[in-house]
């Protein structure tokens, strides 16, 4: 029969609790420097990479860059014809605008801050994998195999929010694995990382209902679950409320974030594999109309269409998710410039390595589900499963595609880990008890 997800061996996500995860000064020592080598490793092939793969910025990109290198330059958040613009979350371009107003306004400088970026991320999933996977060797296998995935590079040659984003994701999920051991400052922590991450994407929300669940599934009981999902939505409204007033006064408006909700919703009534646009204006609302009114009018269509058919939500929803998992040719596409006539095998080996490598992951996770079945369930894996399905559930309404997987890339990597290391552990097993067999004889 299935069992809590409480005990006393493991006590949540990413904690240390438990014999096997009690540190002593040599591995932690040993930790510091795979970390290192894995920081240092992970920066020189990024920084050899994008020096090969730099393709001019495009679509959204070329936005990010623009409304960068206008932010370095007058400290505004704005479009090319001044006016002020909240269309998308204000992260990235903060982050990419600051570092072009100390270094210059070139693309090679998004580029080299997505490498840096990279590296950091990278060491962050050591971390993540060797407390969830308990030791050294998980922590490598994780690492290795988050590297593989073409498609992890080809999104860091793109000054895209892809790297940021995910780095703010786990490392709040590190600083919320210290919650017990570190006290309140480790949850102040998490919770300015949820809120910095909001600010880059607004998904990054998800985080406070999946954490309370996780502290239910713990039986630590409601009044914890909602006490520390309550501090990390309280660390989230104070890291977006300056952005907020910022668009109460320039905007004219309420704009918690971003203007672009309205499109996406509305996108996602005729599209579930990616971007949808018409020029009709029977069939599009948000034709000649400003940003706010944009994003009230695709609101009211979204609201509109799920009252009058909501099964047509309900069925288009697994395969708006399924749309995520598909390809890498939105990865692909983004790079041609770079890959040029080998652009088409390029994807042919980006889709064939993600799909081979989604079906260990999968196998990873199910691995996680027979154990907790049979009644010895890794709860650190469980609970990161949760944070991956957790992550999905705005795109059951929204256009999605491949690149807004990438986040989870890493977190599945813990997954592929777990199954690449139990299929070896278990091999390694039988032919010692093979060869023991033979030696009796």
């Amino acid at each position: 029969m299935p069992v809590p997800w409480s005990g006393t061996a493991r006590s949540g996500i990413l904690s240390r609790d438990g014999g096997a995860m009690r540190d002593n000064g040599r591995l932690m020592r040993g930790r510091a420097r795979d970390v290192a080598v894995v920081g240092a490793v992970s920066l020189v092939l990024r920084l050899a990479w994008v020096a090969w793969a730099h393709p001019a910025p495009t679509s959204d990109f070329s936005w990010y860059f623009s409304v960068a290198r206008r932010f370095a330059a007058s400290g505004r958040y704005e479009l090319a014809d001044g006016q002020p613009t909240a269309f998308w979350p204000p992260g990235w371009p903060f982050l990419l605008g600051g570092a072009m107003r100390g270094l210059g306004a070139q693309l090679w400088v998004g580029l080299v801050l997505q490498a840096v970026l990279a590296s950091l991320l990278a060491m962050v999933l050591y971390l993540l994998a060797f407390r969830v996977l308990g030791g050294r060797a998980g922590a490598w296998a994780s690492v290795l195999a988050w590297w593989v995935l073409p498609e992890t590079w080809a999104w860091g040659s793109q000054l895209g929010t892809e790297e940021v984003f995910t780095l703010l994701l786990l490392s709040a999920l590190l600083l919320w694995s210290g919650r017990d051991q570190g006290g309140a400052w480790w949850l102040v922590g998490c919770s300015l990382c949820v809120g910095a991450a909001t600010l880059v994407r607004p998904q990054a929300l998800v985080l406070v209902p999946a954490f309370a669940i996780i502290e239910l599934c713990r039986r630590r009981g409601w009044r914890t679950a909602l006490v520390r999902s309550g501090c990390v939505l309280g660390g989230v409204v104070l890291v977006v409320a300056p952005w907020t007033a910022r668009n109460m006064v320039v905007m004219g408006g309420f704009v918690p974030l971003s203007t672009n909700m309205g499109q996406n919703l509305w996108q996602g009534l005729h599209s579930d594999t990616g971007f949808f646009w018409s020029d009709d204006p029977a069939l599009n609302p948000l034709l000649g109309k400003g940003e706010l009114d944009q994003d009230t009018a695709g609101r009211r269509a979204f609201w509109e269409s799920l009252k009058a058919d909501p099964m047509h939500t309900v069925v288009h929803a697994p395969l708006k998710i399924a749309a995520l998992f598909y390809s890498a040719h939105t990865a692909a596409l983004y790079l041609a410039p770079s890959t040029g006539p080998h652009g088409q095998a390029f994807e042919l080996l980006a889709t064939t390595v993600w799909r081979v490598w989604a079906l260990i992951a999968l196998g990873g996770i199910g691995l996680a589900l027979l154990a907790w079945r049979r009644g010895s369930p890794n709860t650190l894996l469980l609970e990161l499963g949760l944070i991956v399905a957790a992550y999905l559930l705005p795109f059951a309404v929204v256009e999605g595609g491949d690149r807004f997987r990438e986040p989870l890339t890493p977190l599945l990597a813990v997954f592929v880990a777990s199954a690449v290391l139990r299929v070896l552990r278990a091999r390694t097993t039988r032919v010692r008890d093979l060869s023991r067999s033979l030696a009796l004889r």
